[in-house]
């Protein structure tokens, strides 16, 4: 009884991954055909997806740059200002510092903008893939091997962006 209703699992498993699943591995392969000379051949050794990125992940890494930048900018100001208390008493040097001041206010009460209005935060944006592959190339002795991380459109048609692993 067990066995037949293992089969019987491992076969609807069988048919959802077949029928259903999206081929990463031929998007990537296309994606990297369409980038290397005629003759070459590519060829998947491994694939990896990744973690889904969502809109909440968006929203957390576009935060966090936008607050980096203000952040680095009202350094960047308190310093100059720093340099030009070095400079003799003036009234241009306290209207530099006037401005600076209300340079400085004006980056503090910046206030992150509001991104994906209206729009879920589960919202599925890209899906992430490592892809170890093997390129040949004709004449050559051996094939150049490398790992890469792709993100694909969330139906997994189209490749979005890629990088070298780490």
């Amino acid at each position: 009884m067990k066995s037949h209703l293992f089969l019987i699992v491992f076969i609807l498993m069988l048919t959802a991954c077949l029928s259903g699943g999206t081929d990463y591995g031929k998007t990537i392969t296309d994606h990297l055909m369409s980038k290397v000379p005629t003759g070459y051949k590519v060829e998947i050794l491994r694939l990896e997806k990744l973690a889904p990125v969502t809109v909440a992940d968006s929203i957390t890494i576009l935060r966090s740059e936008f607050e980096n930048d203000r952040n680095g900018k009202v350094e960047h100001t308190r310093g100059v200002m720093a340099l030009a208390r070095m400079l003799p008493e003036s009234p241009n040097r306290q209207n530099r510092e006037k401005a600076l001041y209300h340079t400085i206010d004006s980056l503090e009460s910046l206030l992150v903008p509001r991104f994906y209005e209206n729009v879920s935060t589960n919202k599925v944006l890209a899906v992430p893939v490592r892809c170890r592959y093997s390129v040949f190339v004709p004449g050559a002795p051996s094939a150049v091997t490398e790992t890469f991380d792709f993100w694909l459109t969330p139906d997994g048609r189209r490749v979005i962006y890629q990088r070298k692993s780490k």
